[in-house]
């Protein structure tokens, strides 16, 4: 699975480097008409996460940050735009002895990499939109945390960077 996700967030990485670079080269930009459809690269922040109910722990709000790359498909409108993509990136989550089921006695932030698909609306440079992921946590109570590989739905934000 880590190389997997790994390799998943290698390949994200360099499209998104090549679209740049090649778009950097050429030096000129094409002038863009309403309803053109492109290719959107974003960096994007989930503020938070609304986690289902799970082994009769009830539904949480989780307002620990997420940041994540994103790439996708974006409808051109005349001042805006709207887009769907996947994203893949980094946050952290509360551990404790409820989200463990009694594994642990303590509590710590642990370290997540976060994989889901998204819905935007692009206003220029700034975004909004809705997601939909998974979180893996990537140290050792992994197997103990009731969220591990569990959907979350969040609010997203992001920057335009192309």
């Amino acid at each position: 699975m880590k190389k997997r996700l790994n390799y998943t967030l290698g390949c994200i990485l360099s499209v998104g480097f090549c679209i740049c670079k090649s778009l950097d080269a050429t030096g000129q930009t094409l002038p863009v008409q309403a309803g053109d459809t492109k290719i959107d690269i974003d960096i994007i922040t989930i503020p938070f996460k609304i986690r289902p109910g799970v082994r009769g722990f009830p539904s949480q709000l989780n307002a620990n940050l997420s940041t994540a790359l994103y790439l996708g498909k974006r409808k051109e409108m005349l001042d805006s735009g709207y887009g769907y993509g996947v994203f893949a990136g980094l946050g952290s989550v509360t551990m404790n002895t409820y989200v463990t089921r009694q594994a642990i006695d303590y509590e710590y932030d642990g370290f997540v990499s976060s994989v889901g698909i998204a819905g935007i609306y692009d206003a220029k440079r700034f975004n909004v939109g809705l997601a939909l992921g998974v979180d893996h946590l990537m140290d050792k109570n992994k197997t103990k945390w009731i969220y591990q590989h569990q959907p979350w739905v969040g609010i997203l934000l992001g920057i335009n960077l192309n």
